[in-house]
């Protein structure tokens, strides 16, 4: 349970990255709908990393680039932030609009 996830939801369960040339590449299944311009936040030790925001640059799905991503849907991120080590299922945060 992340403690102070009240102003947040769960996003986006990330099954693999890789680095490329414009950032970072997540890989995973949108839980939550996003849309470029989003962050996601990590979390460690039960706290979300605010410091370490990813930006979404690019939505890649199903062989097309979109702006928004509805819950379920699986997809490539682009991110923009700090390249950090993250574990296998990941889940990323971000915040509640």
């Amino acid at each position: 349970m992340v403690k102070d996830c009240m102003n947040y939801r769960k996003a986006f369960l990330m099954s693999y990255y890789s680095a490329c040339h414009e950032g970072l590449s997540l890989n995973g299944r949108v839980l939550n709908a996003l849309k470029v311009g989003d962050v996601l936040f990590p979390v460690n030790h039960s706290h979300i990393m605010e410091s370490h925001g990813l930006t979404i640059q690019k939505i890649s799905a199903y062989r097309h680039e979109f702006q928004e991503i509805d819950e379920g849907m699986t997809c490539e991120l682009i991110v923009h932030g700090k390249d950090l080590h993250f574990e296998k299922d990941c889940i990323f945060y971000c915040r509640k609009t």
